[in-house]
Protein backbone atom coordinates (compact mmCIF):
# COMPACT_ATOMS: atom_id res chain seq x y z
CA UNK A 1 0.00 0.00 0.00
CA UNK A 2 1.18 3.34 -0.97
CA UNK A 3 1.10 6.03 1.57
CA UNK A 4 -0.89 9.07 0.80
CA UNK A 5 0.75 12.38 1.53
CA UNK A 6 -1.36 15.25 2.61
CA UNK A 7 -0.82 18.72 1.36
CA UNK A 8 0.04 21.03 4.25
CA UNK A 9 -2.38 23.81 5.05
CA UNK A 10 0.46 25.99 6.30
CA UNK A 11 1.28 28.63 3.74
CA UNK A 12 4.03 31.18 4.07
CA UNK A 13 2.68 34.69 3.59
CA UNK A 14 4.24 37.14 1.23
CA UNK A 15 7.23 39.14 2.43
CA UNK A 16 6.37 40.70 5.79
CA UNK A 17 5.60 44.42 5.79
CA UNK A 18 8.38 46.61 6.97
CA UNK A 19 7.69 48.11 10.37
CA UNK A 20 7.38 51.88 10.39
CA UNK A 21 10.11 53.79 12.15
CA UNK A 22 9.65 55.54 15.47
CA UNK A 23 9.84 58.93 13.79
CA UNK A 24 7.02 57.98 11.41
CA UNK A 25 4.81 56.58 14.18
CA UNK A 26 5.26 59.65 16.43
CA UNK A 27 5.16 62.26 13.67
CA UNK A 28 8.70 63.51 14.24
CA UNK A 29 9.40 63.67 10.54
CA UNK A 30 6.46 65.95 9.77
CA UNK A 31 6.86 69.64 8.99
CA UNK A 32 5.31 70.95 12.20
CA UNK A 33 7.65 68.87 14.34
CA UNK A 34 10.66 70.07 12.38
CA UNK A 35 9.63 73.72 12.85
CA UNK A 36 9.17 73.22 16.60
CA UNK A 37 12.54 71.48 16.86
CA UNK A 38 14.29 74.37 15.10
CA UNK A 39 12.54 76.96 17.26
CA UNK A 40 13.57 75.20 20.46
CA UNK A 41 17.11 74.19 19.55
CA UNK A 42 18.53 76.76 17.15
CA UNK A 43 19.64 80.06 18.60
CA UNK A 44 19.60 83.28 16.57
CA UNK A 45 22.92 84.42 15.13
CA UNK A 46 24.44 87.37 16.97
CA UNK A 47 27.72 89.24 16.88
CA UNK A 48 29.46 91.62 19.25
CA UNK A 49 30.17 95.18 18.21
CA UNK A 50 33.26 97.21 18.97
CA UNK A 51 31.60 98.81 22.00
CA UNK A 52 30.65 95.41 23.42
CA UNK A 53 26.96 95.27 22.49
CA UNK A 54 25.42 92.03 21.24
CA UNK A 55 23.53 92.59 18.02
CA UNK A 56 21.24 90.06 16.39
CA UNK A 57 21.74 89.31 12.71
CA UNK A 58 18.23 89.24 11.27
CA UNK A 59 17.73 87.00 8.26
CA UNK A 60 16.09 88.58 5.20
CA UNK A 61 12.88 86.64 5.83
CA UNK A 62 12.80 87.82 9.47
CA UNK A 63 13.33 91.43 8.40
CA UNK A 64 10.38 91.22 6.01
CA UNK A 65 8.12 89.36 8.43
CA UNK A 66 5.50 91.27 10.35
CA UNK A 67 5.89 91.59 14.08
CA UNK A 68 2.85 91.11 16.31
CA UNK A 69 1.86 92.76 19.59
CA UNK A 70 3.16 89.87 21.73
CA UNK A 71 6.66 90.21 20.27
CA UNK A 72 6.65 93.97 20.83
CA UNK A 73 5.35 93.56 24.40
CA UNK A 74 8.08 91.02 25.20
CA UNK A 75 10.73 93.42 23.88
CA UNK A 76 9.37 96.46 25.74
CA UNK A 77 8.69 94.74 29.04
CA UNK A 78 10.37 96.07 32.16
CA UNK A 79 12.66 98.79 30.81
CA UNK A 80 12.61 102.55 31.29
CA UNK A 81 13.99 103.62 27.89
CA UNK A 82 15.46 101.98 24.81
CA UNK A 83 18.12 102.88 22.38
CA UNK A 84 17.32 101.83 18.80
CA UNK A 85 20.05 99.17 19.01
CA UNK A 86 18.35 97.62 22.05
CA UNK A 87 15.03 97.48 20.23
CA UNK A 88 16.59 95.92 17.15
CA UNK A 89 18.16 93.16 19.25
CA UNK A 90 14.72 91.86 20.15
CA UNK A 91 12.41 92.86 17.31
CA UNK A 92 13.05 93.58 13.63
CA UNK A 93 12.67 97.09 12.20
CA UNK A 94 9.08 96.28 11.23
CA UNK A 95 8.26 95.76 14.92
CA UNK A 96 9.71 99.14 15.85
CA UNK A 97 7.66 100.76 13.09
CA UNK A 98 4.53 98.99 14.31
CA UNK A 99 5.11 100.21 17.87
CA UNK A 100 5.63 103.78 16.64
CA UNK A 101 2.54 103.77 14.40
CA UNK A 102 0.32 102.28 17.10
CA UNK A 103 1.55 104.89 19.59
CA UNK A 104 3.03 102.29 21.95
CA UNK A 105 6.44 103.99 21.99
CA UNK A 106 7.52 107.57 21.40
CA UNK A 107 10.91 109.07 20.70
CA UNK A 108 12.12 111.49 23.34
CA UNK A 109 12.73 115.03 22.19
CA UNK A 110 16.36 115.82 21.56
CA UNK A 111 17.58 112.34 22.54
CA UNK A 112 17.83 109.11 20.55
CA UNK A 113 15.82 107.13 23.08
CA UNK A 114 12.37 105.57 22.86
CA UNK A 115 10.01 105.40 25.84
CA UNK A 116 6.73 103.53 26.33
CA UNK A 117 3.59 105.63 26.25
CA UNK A 118 0.64 105.21 28.59
CA UNK A 119 -1.34 103.80 25.67
CA UNK A 120 1.35 101.21 25.01
CA UNK A 121 1.50 100.20 28.66
CA UNK A 122 -2.28 99.74 28.76
CA UNK A 123 -2.74 97.94 25.41
CA UNK A 124 0.28 95.65 25.84
CA UNK A 125 -0.39 95.04 29.57
CA UNK A 126 3.17 95.95 30.55
CA UNK A 127 4.30 95.81 34.20
CA UNK A 128 4.44 99.09 36.06
CA UNK A 129 7.85 98.46 37.69
CA UNK A 130 11.30 98.15 36.20
CA UNK A 131 12.68 94.65 35.76
CA UNK A 132 16.18 95.74 36.80
CA UNK A 133 15.72 98.54 39.31
CA UNK A 134 12.37 97.69 40.89
CA UNK A 135 11.30 101.33 40.65
CA UNK A 136 8.03 102.50 39.14
CA UNK A 137 8.12 103.31 35.43
CA UNK A 138 6.78 106.73 34.48
CA UNK A 139 5.18 106.10 31.12
CA UNK A 140 5.18 108.96 28.61
CA UNK A 141 1.95 110.76 27.88
CA UNK A 142 0.22 109.89 24.66
CA UNK A 143 1.17 112.30 21.93
CA UNK A 144 0.48 112.77 18.26
CA UNK A 145 0.86 109.48 16.39
CA UNK A 146 3.26 109.47 13.46
CA UNK A 147 2.08 108.22 10.09
CA UNK A 148 3.64 105.06 8.70
CA UNK A 149 5.88 107.12 6.42
CA UNK A 150 7.07 109.22 9.37
CA UNK A 151 7.69 106.11 11.48
CA UNK A 152 9.54 104.50 8.58
CA UNK A 153 11.71 107.61 8.26
CA UNK A 154 12.38 107.74 12.04
CA UNK A 155 13.49 104.11 12.16
CA UNK A 156 15.48 104.45 8.93
CA UNK A 157 17.29 107.52 10.31
CA UNK A 158 18.03 105.71 13.55
CA UNK A 159 19.24 102.61 11.69
CA UNK A 160 21.40 104.73 9.38
CA UNK A 161 23.33 105.95 12.43
CA UNK A 162 24.28 102.39 13.31
CA UNK A 163 27.32 101.40 11.31
CA UNK A 164 27.02 97.67 11.94
CA UNK A 165 23.36 97.26 10.93
CA UNK A 166 23.15 95.72 7.42
CA UNK A 167 20.44 98.06 6.10
CA UNK A 168 22.60 101.12 6.85
CA UNK A 169 25.04 100.22 4.07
Amino acid sequence: MARRTRKSSFVMPAAPQRRSTYAQRTGQDQRAAQILYKAANEKPVTHETVDGQMVRDWTPSEKKSMCNAKDVAAALQGHLAWDIEDLLENIPASGAKLALCQGWIAQTTGKPYFVVTQKGAYELALPKTSKFHGCAIAFAKNGKLPSFAQADKMVANAVAGISYYPEAE
